[in-house]
Protein backbone atom coordinates (compact mmCIF):
# COMPACT_ATOMS: atom_id res chain seq x y z
CA UNK A 1 0.00 0.00 0.00
CA UNK A 2 1.49 3.37 -0.97
CA UNK A 3 2.18 6.07 1.66
CA UNK A 4 -0.81 8.20 2.61
CA UNK A 5 0.84 11.29 1.09
CA UNK A 6 0.74 9.58 -2.33
CA UNK A 7 -2.87 8.33 -2.30
CA UNK A 8 -3.95 11.57 -3.98
CA UNK A 9 -0.82 12.28 -5.98
CA UNK A 10 -1.81 14.93 -8.48
CA UNK A 11 -3.48 18.27 -8.84
CA UNK A 12 -4.65 19.80 -12.15
CA UNK A 13 -2.61 22.53 -13.84
CA UNK A 14 -5.39 24.65 -15.31
CA UNK A 15 -5.01 25.39 -18.96
CA UNK A 16 -2.20 22.89 -19.55
CA UNK A 17 -4.20 19.70 -19.61
CA UNK A 18 -1.44 17.97 -17.63
CA UNK A 19 -1.12 16.78 -14.07
CA UNK A 20 1.86 17.37 -11.78
CA UNK A 21 2.79 15.47 -8.63
CA UNK A 22 1.97 16.98 -5.27
CA UNK A 23 4.86 16.98 -2.90
CA UNK A 24 4.35 16.17 0.78
CA UNK A 25 5.09 19.82 1.61
CA UNK A 26 2.07 20.89 -0.49
CA UNK A 27 -0.37 18.78 1.48
CA UNK A 28 -2.96 20.89 3.33
CA UNK A 29 -2.59 20.92 7.10
CA UNK A 30 -4.78 18.60 9.09
CA UNK A 31 -8.05 20.22 10.06
CA UNK A 32 -8.62 20.68 13.76
CA UNK A 33 -10.32 23.13 16.16
CA UNK A 34 -7.27 25.39 16.31
CA UNK A 35 -6.75 25.36 12.54
CA UNK A 36 -10.45 25.99 11.95
CA UNK A 37 -10.45 28.90 14.39
CA UNK A 38 -7.38 30.44 12.72
CA UNK A 39 -9.00 30.08 9.29
CA UNK A 40 -12.16 31.69 10.56
CA UNK A 41 -10.18 34.57 12.04
CA UNK A 42 -8.44 35.15 8.71
CA UNK A 43 -11.74 35.00 6.84
CA UNK A 44 -13.39 37.44 9.22
CA UNK A 45 -10.50 39.87 8.87
CA UNK A 46 -10.99 39.76 5.12
CA UNK A 47 -14.72 40.29 5.56
CA UNK A 48 -14.03 43.24 7.85
CA UNK A 49 -11.92 44.73 5.08
CA UNK A 50 -14.79 44.16 2.64
CA UNK A 51 -17.20 45.90 5.02
CA UNK A 52 -14.87 48.87 5.23
CA UNK A 53 -14.70 49.07 1.46
CA UNK A 54 -18.50 48.88 1.23
CA UNK A 55 -18.89 51.72 3.68
CA UNK A 56 -16.20 53.85 2.03
CA UNK A 57 -18.04 53.42 -1.26
CA UNK A 58 -21.27 54.60 0.38
CA UNK A 59 -22.84 51.15 0.51
CA UNK A 60 -24.48 49.34 3.41
CA UNK A 61 -22.71 46.67 5.41
CA UNK A 62 -23.79 43.21 4.22
CA UNK A 63 -23.99 42.17 7.89
CA UNK A 64 -26.81 44.59 8.67
CA UNK A 65 -26.61 47.53 11.00
CA UNK A 66 -25.16 47.10 14.48
CA UNK A 67 -23.56 43.71 13.79
CA UNK A 68 -19.85 43.10 14.42
CA UNK A 69 -18.62 40.71 11.73
CA UNK A 70 -15.88 39.48 14.09
CA UNK A 71 -18.63 37.98 16.25
CA UNK A 72 -18.85 35.24 13.64
CA UNK A 73 -15.20 34.24 14.20
CA UNK A 74 -16.21 32.38 17.37
CA UNK A 75 -19.01 30.56 15.62
CA UNK A 76 -18.68 26.76 15.99
CA UNK A 77 -18.31 24.53 12.98
CA UNK A 78 -21.66 23.51 11.48
CA UNK A 79 -23.45 26.58 12.86
CA UNK A 80 -26.56 27.57 10.94
CA UNK A 81 -27.57 26.02 7.66
CA UNK A 82 -26.30 25.91 4.12
CA UNK A 83 -27.65 29.38 3.58
CA UNK A 84 -25.45 30.86 6.31
CA UNK A 85 -27.84 31.60 9.14
CA UNK A 86 -27.00 34.65 11.22
CA UNK A 87 -27.23 34.61 15.03
CA UNK A 88 -28.87 38.03 15.06
CA UNK A 89 -31.52 36.97 12.57
CA UNK A 90 -30.49 39.41 9.83
CA UNK A 91 -27.59 40.55 7.73
CA UNK A 92 -25.15 37.75 6.89
CA UNK A 93 -27.74 35.02 6.38
CA UNK A 94 -29.80 37.06 3.95
CA UNK A 95 -26.66 38.48 2.32
CA UNK A 96 -25.51 34.93 1.52
CA UNK A 97 -28.94 33.99 0.27
CA UNK A 98 -29.93 31.74 3.16
CA UNK A 99 -32.61 31.86 5.79
CA UNK A 100 -32.31 34.03 8.86
CA UNK A 101 -33.36 33.65 12.47
CA UNK A 102 -36.22 36.09 12.00
CA UNK A 103 -37.57 34.62 8.80
CA UNK A 104 -41.36 34.54 8.61
CA UNK A 105 -43.01 31.33 7.59
CA UNK A 106 -45.43 31.72 4.68
CA UNK A 107 -48.95 32.11 5.84
CA UNK A 108 -51.58 29.74 4.66
CA UNK A 109 -54.48 31.09 2.64
CA UNK A 110 -56.84 28.63 4.34
CA UNK A 111 -59.48 30.26 6.49
CA UNK A 112 -62.84 29.17 7.80
CA UNK A 113 -65.06 30.24 6.32
CA UNK A 114 -63.74 31.50 3.00
CA UNK A 115 -64.29 35.20 2.40
CA UNK A 116 -65.65 34.46 -1.06
CA UNK A 117 -65.65 37.02 -3.83
CA UNK A 118 -66.83 40.04 -1.89
CA UNK A 119 -68.45 41.16 1.36
CA UNK A 120 -71.94 41.36 2.74
CA UNK A 121 -71.82 45.10 3.40
CA UNK A 122 -74.02 45.78 0.36
CA UNK A 123 -76.70 43.47 1.71
CA UNK A 124 -76.52 45.27 5.05
CA UNK A 125 -76.91 48.63 3.29
CA UNK A 126 -80.04 47.39 1.55
CA UNK A 127 -81.43 45.99 4.82
CA UNK A 128 -80.92 49.38 6.48
CA UNK A 129 -83.08 50.97 3.77
CA UNK A 130 -85.92 48.64 4.82
CA UNK A 131 -85.91 49.48 8.53
CA UNK A 132 -89.43 50.11 9.82
CA UNK A 133 -91.22 48.05 7.17
CA UNK A 134 -93.88 45.95 8.90
CA UNK A 135 -96.22 43.20 7.83
CA UNK A 136 -99.22 45.07 9.21
CA UNK A 137 -98.28 48.46 7.77
CA UNK A 138 -96.63 47.45 4.50
CA UNK A 139 -98.07 44.06 3.52
CA UNK A 140 -97.29 44.45 -0.18
CA UNK A 141 -93.62 45.20 0.53
CA UNK A 142 -93.36 42.20 2.83
CA UNK A 143 -95.01 39.94 0.22
CA UNK A 144 -92.40 41.22 -2.19
CA UNK A 145 -89.71 39.77 0.08
CA UNK A 146 -91.35 36.35 -0.10
CA UNK A 147 -92.20 36.51 -3.81
CA UNK A 148 -95.93 36.86 -3.15
CA UNK A 149 -96.27 34.10 -0.57
CA UNK A 150 -97.82 34.60 2.86
CA UNK A 151 -95.40 32.91 5.27
CA UNK A 152 -92.74 33.51 7.87
CA UNK A 153 -90.34 35.82 6.07
CA UNK A 154 -87.04 36.23 7.96
CA UNK A 155 -85.18 33.97 5.49
CA UNK A 156 -86.97 35.64 2.56
CA UNK A 157 -85.76 39.01 3.81
CA UNK A 158 -82.11 37.86 4.03
CA UNK A 159 -82.34 36.23 0.58
CA UNK A 160 -83.75 39.42 -0.91
CA UNK A 161 -80.98 41.50 0.67
CA UNK A 162 -78.38 39.54 -1.30
CA UNK A 163 -80.50 39.24 -4.45
CA UNK A 164 -80.82 43.03 -4.62
CA UNK A 165 -77.08 43.68 -4.14
CA UNK A 166 -75.33 41.48 -6.67
CA UNK A 167 -77.05 38.13 -6.28
CA UNK A 168 -77.65 35.49 -3.65
CA UNK A 169 -75.15 32.59 -3.74
CA UNK A 170 -77.77 30.28 -2.19
CA UNK A 171 -80.64 31.41 -4.41
CA UNK A 172 -83.89 32.49 -2.82
CA UNK A 173 -84.31 30.59 0.42
CA UNK A 174 -87.51 30.84 2.40
CA UNK A 175 -86.18 28.26 4.83
CA UNK A 176 -83.78 28.93 7.71
CA UNK A 177 -82.62 25.32 7.42
CA UNK A 178 -81.90 25.84 3.72
CA UNK A 179 -79.51 28.75 4.45
CA UNK A 180 -77.85 26.78 7.25
CA UNK A 181 -77.40 23.72 5.02
CA UNK A 182 -75.84 25.82 2.24
CA UNK A 183 -73.33 27.31 4.68
CA UNK A 184 -72.30 23.92 6.05
CA UNK A 185 -72.06 22.25 2.65
CA UNK A 186 -69.92 25.05 1.17
CA UNK A 187 -67.50 25.63 4.04
CA UNK A 188 -69.12 28.99 4.87
CA UNK A 189 -70.32 28.23 8.38
CA UNK A 190 -68.92 29.25 11.78
CA UNK A 191 -70.37 27.50 14.80
CA UNK A 192 -71.52 29.56 17.77
CA UNK A 193 -68.73 27.99 19.83
CA UNK A 194 -66.08 29.09 17.32
CA UNK A 195 -67.52 32.60 17.21
CA UNK A 196 -67.67 32.81 20.99
CA UNK A 197 -63.98 31.87 21.31
CA UNK A 198 -62.97 34.18 18.45
CA UNK A 199 -65.47 37.05 17.99
CA UNK A 200 -63.27 38.57 15.24
CA UNK A 201 -64.24 35.65 13.02
CA UNK A 202 -67.72 37.17 12.66
CA UNK A 203 -68.07 40.19 10.40
CA UNK A 204 -70.58 42.56 8.86
CA UNK A 205 -72.85 40.83 6.36
CA UNK A 206 -72.68 37.38 7.94
CA UNK A 207 -76.00 35.66 8.52
CA UNK A 208 -76.77 34.81 12.14
CA UNK A 209 -78.71 31.56 12.36
CA UNK A 210 -80.87 30.36 15.26
CA UNK A 211 -81.91 26.75 14.69
CA UNK A 212 -81.87 25.21 18.15
CA UNK A 213 -84.00 25.05 21.29
CA UNK A 214 -87.18 25.50 19.29
CA UNK A 215 -85.96 28.66 17.52
CA UNK A 216 -85.81 29.09 13.73
CA UNK A 217 -84.67 32.53 12.65
CA UNK A 218 -81.99 34.43 10.70
CA UNK A 219 -80.67 38.00 10.66
CA UNK A 220 -77.91 40.03 9.02
CA UNK A 221 -74.94 40.94 11.22
CA UNK A 222 -74.18 44.67 11.18
CA UNK A 223 -71.38 44.72 13.76
CA UNK A 224 -69.57 42.86 16.53
CA UNK A 225 -68.28 44.27 19.82
CA UNK A 226 -66.68 41.79 22.19
CA UNK A 227 -69.23 39.08 22.89
CA UNK A 228 -72.11 41.15 21.53
CA UNK A 229 -73.26 41.40 17.93
CA UNK A 230 -75.86 43.59 16.26
CA UNK A 231 -78.25 42.60 13.49
CA UNK A 232 -80.99 43.78 11.16
CA UNK A 233 -83.75 41.18 10.99
CA UNK A 234 -86.94 40.69 9.08
CA UNK A 235 -90.08 39.31 10.71
CA UNK A 236 -88.95 40.26 14.19
CA UNK A 237 -92.01 41.51 16.09
CA UNK A 238 -93.78 41.81 12.71
CA UNK A 239 -91.22 44.19 11.20
CA UNK A 240 -87.71 44.92 9.95
CA UNK A 241 -85.74 46.08 12.98
CA UNK A 242 -82.33 46.28 14.62
CA UNK A 243 -81.54 43.80 17.36
CA UNK A 244 -78.61 43.08 19.71
CA UNK A 245 -77.55 39.57 20.75
CA UNK A 246 -74.86 37.75 22.69
CA UNK A 247 -72.55 35.10 21.34
CA UNK A 248 -73.41 31.85 23.06
CA UNK A 249 -77.03 32.81 23.68
CA UNK A 250 -79.72 30.15 23.76
CA UNK A 251 -80.71 28.83 20.34
CA UNK A 252 -77.86 30.47 18.38
CA UNK A 253 -76.41 27.87 16.00
CA UNK A 254 -73.77 29.94 14.25
CA UNK A 255 -73.07 32.20 11.27
CA UNK A 256 -73.17 31.72 7.51
CA UNK A 257 -70.94 33.80 5.25
CA UNK A 258 -72.70 34.34 1.94
CA UNK A 259 -69.92 36.49 0.44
Amino acid sequence: MPPISQTCSCTPQFGSGSMTPMSPGMMPPAAGPEAFQAQMQQMMQMLQLMVGLFQMAGGQSPFGSGTDPMAFANMPAGFGNAGGQSPNGSGLGSFLGGSTGSSVAPTSGAAAPSSGGGSGSGAVGWAESQLGVSESGNPDVVRGYSNGRTQSWCADFVSKAFENTGGSPFGHQSSVQGILNWGRENGRFITDEQAESNPQSVREGDIAVWKESGRSHVGLVTGVSGQTFQTIEGNTSDRVARRSHSLGENGLTGFVRAR
